[in-house]
């Protein structure tokens, strides 16, 4: 049976020497339990030690030189997802052993995910080729415990796994939080990404989109940093935090002194003599990733009624003290886990799921914004044929040389000006307006009109919104 190996980047400075106890429940390091000895390069790709994989959020590849680098940019939609894509796995989460104080931890725990908002990851992983030990072999001391079939003392001393190996490198990681202020806001902002094409491959055009998005809502970047990444860019650039992660492997890669950014644990059954201990805490292991699980579901709703509480003007008439008392039950219910949990670290072999029950509240729906008054204009019971240009505003907004915006009437009373389908394109590299598909662009480029039917939302896209109205605005890059 092949043995099993996993990877993890403890928190900086700290000391884990090849052969030490590892504990993979509580993250705690034991003693010297294999004995030193040289350490030699693998010489296969470190591919599959990275976990490494393509996909339409992610782009991964491997040089001649052994360095493997993944970029990944997706969304995601839940707390469990934010967490697993920070790398916060069970144990880190709850800041037992070596991933004490880490920072990636500490933001999960302290910005409790709100599906109201929009929340991006992106995420760089640099590896260069790991290094093992060559010699496998159980210390003098650990050997004893096994003689004398002291397993409980075994695991106390070494734990079930040892650390085997180390890899040089670094990770990058942003989270990028859009602050929506409707329903209809956070559609049309996850339209506008995935119009984008929102994954590694396009993320030139994601991160355009993000800068347009960032005009009109609020946006907030938190950084992280693991291994040998150097300092971190501007928080406000939205295009130094991509050009950064670009360039990541270049940087890594000309660093004559590379930093120890992940540390390989190893199932004792790898060591020559074998000593059974390495499913003692496999059901442990579930039990605290259950924790760890439930306590995504609480964070959640948790975040939740933070959001509506903080922005009551969004939402349906609520209760509000009754809303304060749900939340307070939801922290009562995170507490009783981050409880189960201690109990896991202090006594491992007794870690269970606590019966818990999370609370339940019916959040209050979300309003949809209410739509302008319209502006005084033509009867809107007589008929106007569509895709008809009542207007052109005489030189109202000069770009490239042409007249950009159009001002149109439709037949439900709305007044909306919207660009040039030309003008559109090449003033933002899109060919994506809110409620107009690819067949009907390419027909209005060829009569450069828009079907206001089919583009009433123009009005609430992040593009168009200052357009509504008769009120000019600057379109300068």
């Amino acid at each position: 049976m092949q043995s099993r190996a996993a990877t993890f980047a403890p928190v900086s400075g700290t000391d884990l020497l090849p052969g030490r106890g590892y504990n993979t429940l509580t993250g705690a390091t034991g003693a010297d339990c294999v004995k030193p000895s040289e350490m030699v390069t693998l010489a296969s790709s470190n591919r599959d030690l990275m976990g490494l994989s393509e996909g339409t959020d992610r782009a991964s590849h491997c040089t001649a030189t052994g360095q493997c680098v993944e970029f990944r940019l997706s969304q995601v939609t839940s707390a469990k997802q934010l967490r697993e894509s920070l790398d916060v796995d069970a144990k880190a989460s709850f800041g037992f052993g070596v991933f004490q104080g880490d920072v990636s931890a500490r933001y999960y725990k302290e910005n409790k995910f709100s599906n109201n908002n929009i929340y991006i990851i992106l995420n760089v992983k640099v590896t260069n080729m790991p290094e093992v030990l060559r010699k496998l072999e159980l210390t003098d001391y650990a050997r004893s415990l096994l003689e004398r079939d002291d397993l409980s003392g075994f695991l106390d001393s070494c734990g079930d796994s040892f650390i085997g190996g180390r890899t040089t490198g670094g990770e990058f990681t942003a989270v990028i939080k859009i602050e929506t202020s409707s329903s209809e806001n956070k559609r049309e902002i996850e339209a506008k990404l995935r119009a984008s094409g929102i994954g590694w491959s396009a993320s030139t055009g994601v991160a355009r989109s993000l800068s347009e998005i960032n005009q009109n809502n609020s946006m907030t970047i938190e950084m992280f940093k693991k291994g040998g990444i150097g300092a971190l860019p501007d928080h406000a650039d939205i295009d130094s935090v991509f050009n950064f992660a670009r360039n990541i492997p270049i940087a890594l890669q000309s660093n004559a002194n590379p930093a120890i950014y992940l540390l390989t644990a190893m199932e004792y059954k790898t060591v020559s003599n074998r000593p059974r201990v390495n499913t003692l805490l496999r059901a442990q292991n579930r039990a605290l990733n259950a924790i760890a699980e439930r306590r995504d579901a609480a964070y959640e709703l948790w975040g939740n009624a933070d959001f509506i509480l903080a922005h009551p003007t969004q939402f349906e008439p609520f209760d509000t003290q009754e809303l304060e008392l749900f939340r307070s039950a939801v922290n009562t219910t995170v507490n009783t886990l981050n409880d189960a949990a201690m109990l896991c670290e202090e006594s491992p072999q007794t870690c269970q799921l606590p019966n818990i029950n999370l609370p339940t509240f019916n959040f209050p729906v979300r309003l949809t914004p209410a739509v302008p008054t319209p502006m005084p204009g033509p009867n809107p019971t007589s008929p106007t044929p569509e895709a008809v240009r009542l207007e052109v505003i005489p030189g109202f907004y000069q770009i490239y040389g042409y007249e950009a915006v159009y001002y149109f009437f439709d037949d439900a009373g709305f007044y909306c000006r919207v660009m040039d389908p030309l003008i559109f394109e090449k003033f933002t590299g899109s060919k994506t307006i809110t409620g107009v598909l690819e067949d009907q662009f390419e027909a209005m480029k060829k009569n450069r009109d828009i079907v206001t039917r089919n583009n009433n939302n123009c009005k609430w896209h992040p593009l168009f919104a200052s357009y509504f109205g008769l009120v000019p605005v600057s379109l300068k890059h």
